[in-house]
């Protein structure tokens, strides 16, 4: 009498559950392995925060593809090892606050920000649109809403006597947004800035804005101190296209800084989504710096 070994089968089921399921115990032991870590360096709070970070669906793609990689190297499959281990490395550099914040520094000190009470006050601050979001039945300061705060806190401090704000409505399957300009106006007003030290200026994005301030600015500014105030790694950006447009000496108040010092802990080292924001963030300033926009 013959009996049958269960070690697989004619489609091989049996040896891809027994992949899987090494994937998932290396993936376990490498996440026991890093609370661990964590609650020795920073106690029950850094052990709390690393282990919320790891069952994000981000943080446990990445756990998980590390166990892919720790499977097949202690079981030797060489060639099954790099297509996980590439994809590990792109997700640790792009969403990893330990890789990302040297990029974020690297935009964010080309250049000295305006510097309230010890350089003189500015005649007018443009701040460029992107800070704001529609709300339910009211304006709202958005992602990048410091700069639109920032600035009403200049004025309300005495730095400036006028503001403009850029952006302009779009149209969105037959139905009309309000523009970023319309919603920095409604926010500044309500802040009890008189309408009559506000103007606006059009533009779908920073190339259009810098083209449209140009010939406004000329108009009724010239010789005046300008400043230019956007989010902090947008600013070179900013700053290079109102050269190319003639405007050479607008002054950089930065905002919306995203890169903090501060001493690292474990949870740098994890990818997180906000980490992979700001990268997309980066990436969108670089790759605008080679097509020149």
């Amino acid at each position: 009498m013959t009996s049958s070994t269960p070690r697989t089968d004619s489609s091989g089921s049996l040896p891809r559950a027994s992949g899987w399921l090494g994937t998932l115990v290396a993936a376990a032991v490498l996440g026991i392995m890093l609370c661990i870590a964590a609650f020795c360096l920073g106690g029950r709070t850094s052990l709390e925060k690393t282990l919320t970070s790891l069952i994000y669906p981000l943080g446990a793609t990445w756990l998980l593809t590390a166990g892919w990689i720790l499977r097949s190297l202690w079981q030797r499959q060489w060639r099954v090892a790099w297509l996980p281990s590439i994809i590990w490395c792109v997700l640790s550099v792009c969403s990893s606050a330990l890789f990302v914040d040297p990029v974020t520094r690297y935009l964010e000190g080309q250049m000295t920000s305006f510097r309230p009470g010890q350089d003189p006050p500015l005649d007018v601050i443009v701040v460029l649109g992107g800070g704001t979001s529609s709300g339910p039945g009211r304006a709202q300061a958005g992602e990048s809403g410091d700069r639109v705060l920032y600035a009403a806190q200049l004025y309300l401090q005495g730095h400036t006597g006028h503001l403009i704000t850029t952006g302009e409505a779009q149209t969105v399957r037959g139905v009309q947004r309000p523009g970023p300009a319309q919603e920095t106006v409604e926010i500044w007003t309500q802040l009890g800035i008189p309408p009559s030290d506000i103007s606006t200026s059009p533009g779908l994005n920073t190339y259009q804005e810098m083209r449209a301030l140009k010939p406004a600015l000329d108009a009724h500014w010239s010789g005046r101190r300008v400043g230019l105030l956007t989010s902090a790694t947008h600013l070179p950006r900013a700053l290079r296209l109102a050269a190319d447009q003639g405007l050479t000496d607008l002054i950089p108040l930065a905002a919306d800084h995203r890169w903090v010092d501060r001493p690292k802990s474990i949870q740098e080292c994890l990818p997180s989504a906000a980490a992979l924001a700001q990268f997309t963030r980066c990436q969108k300033e670089f790759l605008a710096r080679l097509v020149n926009r």
